[in-house]
């Protein structure tokens, strides 16, 4: 019997790239975000795009001070709005 999560193990073992989640026409709208913090800067903007696309998992990672927590904030806000 497959494991039915085997395909994340892969992804998580860099031994597959992860899955992105797309709509019938083959994209998601991200562009299109209106972010509820206009003060993100553009590392942020894009970890919560990269977010909002995967399908299996995502990761935010950096030093401290860098933005992590008010990043997952706007990230949980856009998946509210969703």
């Amino acid at each position: 019997m497959l494991w039915k999560n085997a395909h994340l193990v892969e992804v998580l073992f860099e031994q597959a790239p992860p899955q992105k989640m797309i709509d019938s026409k083959g994209q998601f709208a991200v562009d299109k975000l209106e972010f509820s913090n206009q003060g993100l800067n553009d590392a942020q903007r894009e970890a919560v795009s990269n977010c909002l696309l995967a399908q299996d998992v995502s990761m935010i990672h950096g030093p401290p001070g860098t933005g992590k927590t008010t990043t997952v904030v706007e990230l949980i806000l856009q998946t509210v709005r969703l």
